[in-house]
């Protein structure tokens, strides 16, 4: 019985390396979005919720997420994401790309936000702004898809989207929001980045169950181990 509980112990610890829980990369990244660019700075310390990128179900797309924190003293019921700038791998995509049927501008290392240094590649939506783009919950979500040249389509992963535009390697992300609660430096609209270096894989909600169930069953084991 001992030695069948610690085949069981090895089958459980070893269950999370082969289904990629603790592995390099992840079906699904989540950032805080804890910066404000301010001219050619980033100014820390804040807390305006959450930019998540999720593989989509069929694993050729990428679901952005934002969460906007309404526990935080700036965010407020007229608080949305009016705009979202991305940038990507330079040595997975061109500028010749199309991204999300051309509703997302692809315009390499040249979207530009004031006087900011930095420089993105997409820009979402692609001309105007998102409106009065706010659910309840402050969530905005978009899929993102991509084809190339030739119309064919790009297999899309998070990583690909997780890299930082010129001088600027730990934000990765710029995201537009408005109708804030309290202004910042005298502002009520202002530009939010992510903190790169934060980044928190977001397991399978199925790896998970795996884990979680194996876990339970290894309690049961011991429980039954002890009692013999």
């Amino acid at each position: 019985m001992k030695k069948l509980c610690m085949i069981f112990l090895f089958v459980v610890l070893l269950l999370p390396i082969s289904t990629g829980l603790f592995n390099e990369k992840s079906n699904a990244y989540e950032f805080p979005l804890d910066k404000v660019i301010l001219g050619q700075k980033l100014m820390t310390g804040y807390d305006f919720g959450v930019i998540r990128l999720a593989d989509d179900v069929n694993l050729r797309r990428v679901k952005l997420t934002i969460e906007l924190n309404e526990e935080s003293p700036y965010i407020g019921p007229a608080s949305y994401v009016r705009m979202v700038l991305l940038n990507y791998d330079p040595d997975k995509f061109f500028e010749n790309d199309v991204f999300s049927s051309g509703t997302i501008l692809n315009d390499e290392n040249n979207v530009k936000i004031g006087r900011f240094g930095g420089y993105f590649d997409l820009r979402l939506p692609a001309t105007g702004r998102i409106g009065s783009k706010k659910t309840v919950d402050y969530t905005y979500e978009r899929t993102i898809l991509a084809k190339n040249m030739y119309g064919k389509a790009i297999n899309l992963n998070p990583e690909d989207f997780a890299f930082g535009p010129n001088g600027y390697e730990d934000i990765f992300a710029a995201v537009y929001i408005t109708g804030l609660e309290t202004p910042i430096n005298g502002k009520y609209s202002i530009w939010a980045a992510d903190d790169k270096n934060s980044a928190s894989p977001v397991p399978e909600p199925a790896t998970m169950l795996l884990l979680g169930s194996g876990l339970v069953g290894l309690a049961g084991f011991r429980r039954r181990f002890r009692n013999n």
